[in-house]
This record gives C-alpha cells, structure tokens and sequence, in this order.
C-alpha cells in the first residue's frame, strides 16, 4: 500500500511538472520552462549558429499554444550595429504548426529566425542604392525577392547569395504626377539602362505615377535569355491607359519591415 502511494505521488508530481511547463516534464524534450529561459535560449541558440553578439530588444510575445500544447517563444532582436530581424522559439523540440498566410498550415522547426533574411537584404540594398541618388523619383523601395529565413552563412557575396537563393532585385519607383508620356519614358529608359549597366544583379522594376502603375519589366544577364535593352523595348513595356493602382503607402516599404507588415499576429509568423 505504502509503495502504491508512493508510485501515486510521483505519477501526479510529473503531471503537475508537465502543466507548469506546458509541454514535458522531460528536460530532453524541451528548451524551456519559463520566459526567462526562453529568452536565454533563444540568444544562446543565435550566438551559436552566427556566431556573433544579439540582444533581445524587449518586443516579444511568450503564449501558449492549444494546438501543440507548449508555449511558443517570439521576439525581436539586434546584432551590434542594431540590425533587428525575428525569431521563433517553440517550447518543445522537434516540429510545430504555424499559419503561415491565409488557410496555409504547416509543420515548421521549433526554432528559427529571420537575421540572415534581413542581413542579406539590407546587404543587397546598401549597394544598389546609390543608383536611386540624384533621380527624379517621389518614393523607391528596395527589396529582394524571397530570401532564405535562417541561412547561417553569412560570408556570401551578393552573387553568390542570388546564385544560390535564384533571387532578384524587386525594386519600385514612383515618379511625379503629371509628366508628358514621353518624358516617362524617357527617364524609365535612363534609369533602366543605369541598373543594367552598372550593377549585375537580376531586378525587376516597377514604375507607378499618377496613382497607377506605368511600367513593369524583369532583367536577367543569362545565357538564353535575352533581356529588353533598347527604348523601344522600353516603350513596349509603358502603359498609360489601363495601369494597374499603386499600393497604399504603407505597403509601399521593403520587405523586411515586420513590425508593419506582419503586426506580431498571435498565430501567424512571418
């Protein structure tokens, strides 16, 4: 009777040790127990894998998850010169579910992170942006199409990070209202053979001006593929009449600006 108590107690101890800590017991199935662990963790986890000095930045959110039945870990970060970027950090190890976009539903890792996104676009858009300096342009975002969440090699060159990702510059420029069609023209001309002439990255530009869209065109230097080069390639691809609506301003800013894009939504991460 005694050992039975005994056995009774030790069974209820672990349940309750399984509901504080919101996953199990076990230490070898989780990275946490509490917040305090999870921002050492995470901080931890990021050293490693960069090997470079981060700091949380005190934006973060720590809830639980009905679904997987642990708490989930989320907050922003910087490395020293202050570059910030996101991390995840779920309780358990091993794979959680997360609403990626509307009706998308997914097994991804407990622990990842978007500092080498953020890194190599911010990268991408230090060296390309002294082109836009001195041009008639309203408004220009800079971005970079799909770039890898959590690629640990952070010594690539832009070249070999696009090589690699099959990436491209996703550039937009808003001009002034009220220029004749020929002056659009004209200076789309101007600043597309300046993209293509000096710098090697692939891009796709994007021209709005009184309100809609006027222009829309991809380049890529390969072989087999032969890019628009000429103005009257440049011509072709304007449109007047029927654009398409520029975006709202607050949609109009570079990829990485969680904090408006993606507003910390309780389940969806990036």
């Amino acid at each position: 009777m005694m050992r039975l108590k005994t056995l009774c107690m030790a069974l209820l101890c672990l349940g309750l040790a399984g509901l504080v800590s919101g996953c199990s017991a076990l230490s070898g199935e989780v990275y946490y127990n509490n917040v305090e662990e999870a921002r050492h963790v995470m901080l931890q986890q990021l050293e490693e894998k960069y090997h470079k000095e981060f700091t949380l930045t005190g934006e973060e959110r720590y809830t639980f998850s009905e679904s997987e039945g642990c708490y989930v870990f989320r907050a922003m970060f910087q490395d020293e010169e202050g570059l910030e970027a996101q991390a995840i950090l779920g309780q358990k190890k091993g794979w959680i579910r997360r609403v990626i976009d509307a009706g998308h539903i997914g097994p991804f890792p407990t622990k990842d992170d978007t500092y080498s996104a953020v890194f190599y676009t911010m990268k991408a858009i230090r060296e390309i942006e002294p082109l836009f300096e001195g041009e008639p342009f309203e408004k220009y975002v800079i971005c970079i199409d799909n770039p890898r969440h959590a690629y640990s090699d952070l010594s690539l060159t832009l070249e070999e990070f696009f090589a690699d990702e099959q990436s491209f510059y996703w550039l937009d420029i808003v001009l002034p209202d009220g220029l004749t069609e020929k002056e659009y023209t004209d200076t789309i001309f101007r600043f597309y053979t300046k993209l293509r002439t000096e710098q090697s990255l692939a891009f796709e530009l994007t021209a709005y001006a009184n309100g809609t869209e006027i222009f829309t065109d991809y380049y890529l230097e390969a072989e087999g593929f032969y890019p628009d080069t000429t103005y009257d390639d440049i011509e072709d691809h304007m449109s007047f009449s029927y654009g398409v609506p520029m975006p709202e301003d607050k949609w109009m800013t570079w990829y990485y600006r969680i904090d408006e894009q993606f507003l910390w939504a309780d389940e969806m991460w990036w």
